[in-house]
Formats: C-alpha cells, sequence, structure tokens
C-alpha cells in the first residue's frame, strides 16, 4: 500500500529490541505531498515522490543519513522505479515528450533509454549495475519489447508472447535471467485498467503466475520479490478493481498458495 503524506514517515527500529521510534521527515521546499517509492536493503535510504499542489510536478528525491540527496529530476514528471541495495542508485521515468529511463547517481544523470515509445518501465537490479525494461508504442495494444541495459549496453530480449499486450512494471532482483512483469493481456487499451497478469521471465521462458483457489485472477499484480527471485509475492482483484476486495498469494519452493495478513 501506497501511503501519501505531507510528510515522509521513517520507521527506526534500534538494535534487536522491539522498540520504535517513528520519526518525521519534512518534505523539501514547494512540495505538498509525498510518498515512499523504495527503500534500501539496510532502511537507511528511502527514494521519495514528491509532487506540488497541483500535480503538475512529481519529482524524485532521497533521504539518507539525516538529510535530503536532490536528484536531477529533468522533466515535469520524475517516476521511481527501483533502488540499489545501498541506496546510491535510482532508476527513473520521466515525460512528456516521449517516456525516458534514467539512473539517479549522486548528481549523475545517467540515461538508459530515450526514444519515442509512449510505455516505458523498468526496474533496478540490486548492486544498481543493469537495468530490464520493457517498452511499447503504447498506441497499439500490442507485446512489450524487453532488454537489458548494463553499463551503457543494451541487449535484446524480443517481444513478451503474443498473449500480453502492454507491460506495465518489472520487478528484479539480484540477476537480469529471472525477473517478473505485470502485463495487461493483449486485446486491453493501454492504461485501461483492464485484465493484467504477473508473468515470470526466466532465461527465455515465460511462466504466468496462476491464481489460487477461490481468489480471482482478473487483474494480478506482483508487488515484491526477494533477491534470488525464489519468493514472490502479489495481489489479485476481480472485475471492479476495488482494492479493498484484494486477495494477497506468495509464490515460493513450496507452491502457490493465499495469503492473509489479518
Amino acid at each position: 500500500m501506497r501511503t501519501t503524506t505531507t510528510h515522509a514517515a521513517i520507521l527506526m527500529l534500534a538494535g534487536t529490541t522491539a522498540a520504535a521510534q517513528l520519526r518525521f521527515v519534512d518534505l523539501l521546499s514547494g512540495y505538498e505531498y509525498g510518498s515512499l517509492g523504495g527503500i534500501s536493503a539496510d532502511g537507511s535510504t528511502l527514494a521519495v515522490l514528491a509532487s506540488d499542489a497541483t500535480g503538475l510536478r512529481v519529482d524524485t528525491h532521497a533521504w539518507s543519513g539525516g538529510g535530503w540527496i536532490v536528484g536531477s529530476n529533468p522533466s515535469p514528471l520524475n517516476f521511481h522505479q527501483g533502488l540499489s541495495h545501498d541506496g546510491g542508485r535510482q532508476l527513473v521515468t520521466h515525460y512528456p515528450g516521449g517516456y525516458a529511463l534514467s539512473i539517479f547517481a549522486g548528481d549523475a544523470l545517467i540515461n538508459v533509454e530515450s526514444s519515442s515509445y509512449q510505455e516505458l518501465t523498468g526496474g533496478l537490479t540490486r548492486d544498481g549495475g543493469s537495468v530490464v525494461f520493457a517498452r511499447s508504442t503504447g498506441s497499439l495494444p500490442l507485446p512489450s519489447e524487453l532488454a537489458v541495459w548494463t553499463a551503457g549496453q543494451t541487449l535484446e530480449l524480443g517481444l513478451m508472447p503474443a498473449a500480453y499486450g502492454t507491460a506495465t512494471d518489472v520487478l528484479t532482483g539480484s540477476s537480469t535471467d529471472r525477473f517478473v512483469i505485470n502485463a495487461e493481456l493483449a486485446g486491453t487499451l493501454p492504461g485501461s485498467n483492464d485484465a493484467q497478469r504477473a508473468v515470470i521471465y526466466d532465461r527465455g521462458d515465460f511462466r504466468e503466475i496462476d491464481s489460487p483457489d477461490n481468489i480471482p485472477d482478473f487483474r494480478s499484480t506482483e508487488t515484491a520479490m526477494n533477491a534470488d527471485g525464489s519468493i514472490i509475492v502479489g495481489y489479485n482483484t476481480d472485475e471492479s478493481g476495488d482494492p479493498r476486495g484484494a486477495s494477497s498469494w506468495m509464490l515460493d519452493d513450496s507452491g502457490l498458495r493465499a495469503v492473509s495478513f489479518d
């Protein structure tokens, strides 16, 4: 769940005790709303999306070591896509004028992909060295193209299977060999909030994550994955799309099962 607030809230645990401190960090000047985009492995760095009162300006910054690291946001709309495990690199999409995908590394802005594609999403590996991304024209419900960027070089992986349309999200671990894609089903228009599936890419093979018994699968969304990709969690909703009726699931070595957080 993404929480939007006029402050960024940081929950810090001290050692192995059950005691915790809740600390509020003010947003940078000029922003009215903030939401958490990601957190580093040790919890020391937060990626924060911040917007002005109009919502026409959205920027991505990082909070670390008691202060803000201001991102090199080049466009009016800049959205967090991934954070390296040490918090030193952040993957961001930005537009208008066609989507672009970049890495914020300190004061540097490293271009990963920029073109006339209208749909572009990606995931950053744990070490921050590689980006798996999916791109499509956005005008027709065609399968997205998949690619891997590493150190300035792009390796094309080809199209997703014809059963799928636009990819809406990519989730990565430590390797570019295995990742998960949220993709709309073929025949649905991009951004229509219609049927979607969570699909595993594993060394060139694609596997759709099924739905556990009694869980609706109209729109299946993966939300998190561990470093080696052996554990994937997500949720499903029915045709209404109402998140209050969402059902959660987990896929691990023992198989796929429904989970409850009651």
